[in-house]
């Protein structure tokens, strides 16, 4: 049995940026553990939205998943209970399941994986574009997602521009009132005043569905007054960022009583600690969808057949679309062509999966990575 990591950068497309970051590239490292270049295991920890990049941080993180792997303990309960970080936790967990399943990149047998049915997906749009696009190109680009079965759009806003984007969004609405519209402010305003100012202007555009995370994290008691008093519903994301304790996760969403989460395996521990948010979500009929954090197509194949498991499993409060549409942030991460879109949602590529059984996985891990 032979464990061992790949480091790897990855380079975003133009125009990838949030609120308050513009991407650039993403180092992101995989877990390879195999065993007789049959049975391999392969875990992605992609730690770009939780630490503040740099060579240091990379290196701590290199060193710290080489020095937790033991070799006589593959059973991932002994490293759930060592490991306090959530992307690093992640990715041993992936890894794991691989390993056991010895089928990769299969982790769960389903329709899905069988490219039988899809995962309806929002389509994302950044920034940049209101930056660049005249309302002509905006609205070529929204007709164009319209045509290709996207019903749902999350759009980042940014304080700073507020206005034009407000009126790129009620012409958005007049045009197209079927639409729903999912707002990301990533945090960018500064408190209850300023976010109740904004969604007040917001009221008549009843196509919104709700607004991610309007204020910086941990700020527990604003935040519970925004989910009381805004107009508009509110869905915790980054709030969500670290928290492993099931107490905590009770706690959090007890007091804070958002009306929407978003779960990220990546920064919310994996699937099993994932789960558990469901689980608490669903006993207080808080909707909940799950969304990438920019991980590659690797990471992305594990959460979308995770997803897909967890649609079937809880139907009550898991909103319709779920933002998985990131498989093709990255130049260069169409090396593992493992999705494609078709009418709003994304699909199991079934030609690739006949590929890899056919071959064997050791010999083309350089196709992946």
């Amino acid at each position: 049995m032979i464990f061992y990591l790949i480091k790897k950068k990855f380079f975003f497309k133009s125009g990838i940026r949030n609120s308050i970051t513009n991407f650039n590239v993403n180092t992101i490292f995989f877990l390879v553990l195999k065993k007789d270049n049959k049975n391999i295991g392969i875990g992605e920890c992609n730690p770009l939205l939780t630490i503040n990049y740099n060579n240091e941080k990379l290196n701590d993180i290199e060193n710290n998943i080489i020095n937790l792997f033991n070799y006589n303990n593959i059973n991932f309960n002994f490293y759930r209970k060592k490991i306090l970080n959530p992307y690093i936790l992640f990715a041993f967990e992936q890894m794991f399941l691989f390993f056991k399943k010895k089928k990769f990149p299969i982790l769960y047998n389903s329709n899905f994986t069988k490219g039988k049915i899809g995962i309806p997906v929002n389509n994302l749009i950044w920034l940049k574009i209101y930056k660049n696009f005249n309302k002509k190109k905006i609205f070529s680009y929204i007709e164009n997602n319209i045509s290709n079965g996207f019903l749902s759009l999350k759009i980042k806003i940014d304080k700073k521009s507020f206005d034009y984007q407000y009126h790129i969004l009620l012409l958005i609405h007049k045009k197209y009132p079927f639409l729903q519209i999912r707002l990301d402010a990533n945090g960018c305003f500064s408190d209850l005043n300023e976010t109740i100012f904004f969604t007040k202007i917001l009221k008549n555009i009843t196509s919104i569905y709700y607004i991610e995370q309007p204020i910086p994290r941990g700020n527990f008691k604003e935040m519970k007054k925004i989910c009381k008093k805004s107009i508009i519903p509110i869905a915790l994301d980054e709030e969500l960022n670290g928290i492993i304790k099931l107490e905590k996760k009770r706690n959090i969403l007890d007091f804070i009583k958002p009306q929407y989460i978003i779960i990220k395996p990546s920064i919310n521990g994996g699937f099993s600690e994932s789960e558990e948010w469901i689980i608490e979500a669903d006993k207080r009929n808080i909707k909940w969808c799950i969304s990438s954090s920019l991980e590659s197509n690797i990471g992305i194949n594990a959460i979308s057949q995770w997803t897909f498991l967890m649609i079937n499993k809880y139907k009550k409060n898991n909103l319709y679309y779920h933002g998985l549409n990131t498989f093709d942030v990255y130049k260069n991460s169409n090396l593992f062509p493992i999705f494609f879109r078709k009418n709003g949602f994304m699909w199991y590529n079934n030609k690739i999966i006949n590929f890899y059984e056919k071959k064997s996985i050791e010999k083309n891990l350089d196709r992946f990575f």
